[in-house]
């Protein structure tokens, strides 16, 4: 879309009002303070940041919003990136901004939907292998242990190595997506390591 000097929409496209939920209403002439509203790490973002400060004679950009959100109603949250641009071409044209909107929230809930996927896999998985593990230590006890074959305790200790990776490959997946999902906390402290060490 692009505004003009005073904040006003004076040219749309139909994503732009697609993304806003007014498909078929033109917002061309309304403020575009009235039409959203930007928020970024949950503090409002003045419409005059998307505006130029002072007269530019080049293609320039004026800002770049990563990870806005645009309020569109009570329940409509949308996950943005926002830039807004001067062409050097501007007062010839009456275009104080160009603003380019990029829609994120499909791509956003994908990603959550695989990290879901990933956590759910891992916490089904991790009951059978915790059985798997009860019955190895029952065969690996001294009595039990003692009437196989060697052979047998072969296969067992293989066995009891691969659910041991497979315990760990879990527990990383596990880390991994709680990481990602924000839900794990670092403890980073200075140590000496000479003192840890001896």
């Amino acid at each position: 879309m692009a505004i003009d000097f005073n904040g006003k929409i004076i040219l749309e496209n139909k994503s732009f009002l697609q993304l806003i939920g007014k498909p078929k209403t033109s917002v061309v002439g309304k403020s575009i303070g009235d039409v959203i509203c930007i928020f970024q790490n949950n503090t409002l973002v003045p419409i005059s940041k998307l505006l130029p400060e002072k007269s530019m004679k080049t293609d320039q950009v004026i800002a770049t919003l990563y990870g806005a959100q645009l309020n569109l109603s009570s329940d409509d949250l949308r996950s943005v990136n926002i830039i807004s641009s001067t062409i050097k071409e501007r007062e010839e044209v009456g275009f104080g901004a160009i603003i380019v909107v990029h829609d994120l929230t499909e791509e956003n809930q994908l990603e959550l939907m695989k990290l879901d996927f990933v956590s759910i896999a891992a916490h089904e998985l991790r009951t059978p292998l915790t059985s798997i593990q009860g019955y190895l230590s029952a065969f690996m006890q001294e009595k039990v242990w003692d009437s196989l074959s060697n052979d047998q305790r072969m296969l067992l200790d293989r066995v009891n190595i691969s659910a041991k990776h497979l315990s760990a490959l879990m527990e990383n997946l596990l880390t991994v997506s709680n990481i990602e999902g924000e839900e794990h906390n670092l403890n980073i402290n200075t140590h000496d390591w000479g003192k840890i060490t001896y």
